[in-house]
């Protein structure tokens, strides 16, 4: 494969720098220093050009903050970078490198892509528990994944890609700025997250003939018609991952898929039937619960039960929607709820 050039010109377009200065600040236009930037775009997306023109990008340093990640139940390290100029430079240089990245990428892996996530995965994951010839499943885990990726192995990765000295001086700059590891937190890191395990994909399609393999992010399902052929994949895979530093968890498992669910994306996957996890159910319950027994809904409140809702519209789940849901939360009153508050933030704004 053809190593790919000219991606750092392409950056320096100043309609190019406009648009990553946009989508850096979707969902962020309320905060004032933001607000100032989107106002007066015109003078700012010139320093980003002059910045990148005359090589002299400088990164900030990062602020971190530790969350409690409910979906998992872990305590995660957040990393915040500036929104001028280090969000902005993120997104000119994963706007840039989007189609090197796509143009490799297995179709199955879905975490972190647009127009790919959890229900492309779980569309696919039913498709190969319908296979009739199909009868074991394999589920593993890379320990500790974003804190295990090593910077100058992904850059030599990179190099093997693209042949632009400047774009990769710029990658080299970003790498280093977020530690020894790939921080979360970065929009580059999760696509540099996935652009790490593509040549894992493809060894486990085109080498190891898994015949459904799938991947979100860290998480990997394999289905195939034979026991042995699975833990022989899974050894290879852990073997595969040690070349980069990394490592399964040693929680994996290979079972048959008659004997008990597929737990992933969020869905429980048995062989007639798919339903939510049990997590995701229970945290539903409870809300419409609170709701019920405090007789009104808080923005809050609405926009936490839409989301949850939403799981609801990828199972068959309308008759329990209909009966425990509908007669204190209806999705109309909710999305009316969000609606409004929204229109009021919006005339604030102005």
């Amino acid at each position: 494969m053809k190593r790919v050039g000219h991606l750092y010109e392409t950056m320096c377009d100043i309609d190019f720098i406009k648009k990553a200065i946009r989508n850096a600040a979707k969902g962020k236009t309320d905060r004032a220093y933001i607000r100032q930037i989107i106002d007066d775009i015109d003078r700012y997306a010139q320093e980003i050009k002059t910045m990148l023109e005359a090589g002299d990008v400088k990164l900030s340093p990062s602020q971190t903050c530790v969350i409690y990640d409910n979906s998992c139940r872990k305590q995660r390290t957040i990393t915040i970078p500036k929104f001028y100029p280090d969000q902005i430079i993120h997104w000119l240089v994963i706007t840039a490198l989007q189609p090197v990245i796509m143009r490799g990428m297995y179709r199955y892996c879905c975490g972190s892509i647009p127009n790919r996530g959890g229900i492309d995965a779980k569309a696919y994951v039913e498709t190969a528990i319908h296979d009739g010839k199909m009868r074991y499943c394999a589920k593993l885990d890379i320990s500790k994944f974003f804190d295990s990726v090593r910077p100058p192995v992904l850059l030599d990765m990179w190099k093997r890609k693209i042949k632009d000295g400047r774009m990769l001086e710029l990658i080299g700059k970003i790498l280093e700025n977020g530690g020894d590891h790939l921080p979360i937190g970065y929009y580059t890191s999760q696509w540099f997250s996935n652009f790490y395990l593509e040549g894992l994909d493809h060894y486990v399609k085109e080498q190891l003939h898994i015949k459904y393999y799938v991947r979100y992010v860290d998480d990997m399902v394999l289905i195939d018609s034979n026991k042995r052929k699975l833990r022989r994949a899974v050894a290879a895979i852990n073997e595969y991952l040690h070349g980069i530093g990394l490592k399964l968890k040693d929680n994996w498992q290979v079972w048959r898929l008659n004997s008990r669910p597929i737990d992933f994306v969020g869905y429980r996957f048995y062989k007639h039937k798919t339903i939510l996890r049990k997590r995701i159910f229970f945290r539903l319950c409870r809300r419409v619960r609170k709701v019920k027994k405090t007789g009104y809904i808080t923005v809050r409140q609405a926009m936490s039960l839409l989301s949850l809702i939403g799981w609801l519209s990828h199972i068959n789940a309308c008759g329990f929607y209909k009966k425990y849901i509908y007669p204190y939360a209806p999705k109309s009153k909710l999305k009316r709820i969000v609606s409004n508050y929204t229109k009021k933030q919006n005339k604030k704004r102005r």
